[in-house]
């Protein structure tokens, strides 16, 4: 480290899709965001093949804004790995902190990831206490899975996260840039982020994982706050049907990558227990409201245990994630 940590400055990056409706409050937030003398340098908007109008509501922010640089990069690879990989490649300062299109940064949320930083010369990851907003009509699905949709709460106080699996929700996370070059994620990112209308998971926990793995802390502080934008259409129920099948389909990789990518007999109990707990749904889960959710998620577990073990049993290496048909 540097004598004069204070001095690091820090980027944003908005990796989008097709979020014109909704990008602009995002910017807007960032654009009150106490940017701490410039130290906060400017915000990257990492096209990802929009279709809609987003690349004009995008553009014509920046043109009008004052209060912050806003640049817009077109990535024609599809997925939220390759955006953010474009991010990194466009950007040189050593923090980035990587905002969903659909949240609302606190305007003291940097103040606080920086105070993170500085006082933790090992951080390497920083996230912090997400409240969910749902906009009308609400359905009472979205609710009901709220937990999948990317809040976060732990606690009232900043500490590190230890355990194996614990992880920040990438809705809003900070990352030192070289703490991300030391865990290898750069170059050979494993798990498979969404692409496009896929909802593909497991990305930001493989970040997370591998940060810690690389002898670094990943940090969560609820002085950190953001809201998190919560639409109509994803709180419909073939939507979160689909949300929950991809968060299972990537759940046997992470905890495998959490605790040192073990061998076949770890694996087989796991899988033994994904198919019980399938069968337990198919047999005697008949609630109109929650059978086909948890038929989606169970399969998509079940498939991806088996993968896994197919996998590791075959070349020791994690398959490519993502959800299973449903």
């Amino acid at each position: 480290m540097t004598d004069s940590p204070r001095s690091e400055p820090m980027v944003f990056a908005v990796c989008t899709y097709n979020r014109g409706r909704c990008i602009i409050d995002t910017l807007e937030s960032l654009a009150r965001v106490d940017h701490l003398g410039g130290r906060v340098t400017r915000v990257l908007v990492i096209d990802n093949n929009c279709t809609d109008n987003t690349p004009e509501v995008v553009d014509a922010f920046a043109s009008r804004c004052t209060a912050i640089n806003v640049h817009r990069i077109r990535e024609p690879r599809q997925g939220l790995t390759a955006a953010r990989q474009r991010a990194l490649a466009e950007s040189t300062e050593p923090v980035i902190a990587f905002v969903d299109d659909d949240c609302l940064l606190d305007p003291a949320w940097a103040a606080a990831v920086l105070a993170r930083f500085d006082a933790d010369p090992r951080a390497g990851i920083v996230g912090g206490l997400v409240t969910l907003r749902f906009e009308p009509p609400i359905h009472p699905a979205g609710e009901r899975y709220a937990p999948y949709l990317a809040g976060q709460d732990l606690g009232p106080s900043a500490h590190i996260l230890t355990e194996p699996e614990s992880i920040v929700v990438g809705a809003t996370m900070a990352i030192r840039r070289e703490a991300l070059h030391q865990s290898g994620w750069i170059d050979a990112p494993r798990m498979t982020g969404r692409k496009g209308d896929t909802l593909s998971s497991g990305e930001d926990a493989e970040i997370c994982i591998r940060i810690r793995h690389a002898g670094w802390n990943v940090w969560y502080d609820p002085a950190a706050r953001t809201t998190h934008c919560i639409p109509p259409e994803r709180q419909r129920p073939d939507y979160l049907r689909r949300l929950l099948a991809g968060i299972a389909a990537s759940e046997p990789s992470i905890k495998w990558l959490a605790h040192g990518r073990p061998g076949p007999d770890w694996i087989a109990p796991h899988l033994r227990k994904a198919r019980s707990h399938l069968l337990k749904t198919v047999l005697t889960d008949w609630r109109r409201h929650s059978r086909p959710f948890r038929l989606a998620e169970r399969r998509a577990r079940l498939a991806a245990w088996q993968d896994l073990l197919r996998a590791v049993t075959t070349t020791n290496d994690v398959p490519t994630t993502g959800p299973s048909s449903t």
